[in-house]
């Protein structure tokens, strides 16, 4: 009885086990759709030409990203590989330490220029309620510690910096 038990478990357990992982290896399960559904939620307020725009942004930020981040992930192996040596060279280790610096950075500046983006095209009242609705919640890291006078003030400073070299 026991193992008929066992066995009926085991049979259960697999059967609900193969569909998540399917769905984790085609990007559903990792939050790799999700963006588009909460920019979606939170542009309805919005004029329908400023949603499209919005989105159109949107998707070219989500194209850079995947780039972006399967670059980094790229060098996260590499670092690994290279750690993985018996004796690695201190000067290939920091080399691609600064690589994965490097992209995380152009990861937050592209995050930074889409919120420039959208600032350009709401009034200062609709990117306000753009920015609580689409934005709580979303920072990951250092992201969470800053507060909205902190962005404001860099992508100010951003903005100042490109003025500068026009």
């Amino acid at each position: 009885m026991k193992m008929q038990n066992l066995i009926l478990f085991l049979v259960v357990a697999c059967t609900a086990i193969v569909p998540l992982q399917a769905q984790a290896m085609d990007g559903r399960g990792m939050g790799m759709n999700r963006g588009m559904g909460m920019m979606r939620n939170c542009l309805q307020t919005l004029p329908p030409a400023t949603q499209m725009k919005i989105r159109e942004k949107h998707m070219d930020l989500m194209q850079r990203m995947i780039k972006l981040r399967a670059d980094l992930h790229m060098e996260r192996l590499n670092l690994e590989r290279l750690q993985m040596q018996e004796a690695p060279k201190k000067k290939e280790l920091m080399d691609i330490v600064d690589e994965i610096n490097d992209i995380r950075k152009k990861i937050d500046i592209a995050h930074l220029d889409f919120q420039n983006e959208v600032r350009a095209m709401l009034t200062p009242e609709q990117f306000q309620q753009w920015r609580m609705q689409c934005m709580a919640g979303r920072g990951r890291g250092w992201r969470m510690m800053w507060s909205n006078d902190m962005m404001d003030q860099m992508l100010e400073n951003m903005q100042q910096d490109d003025e500068d070299m026009e």
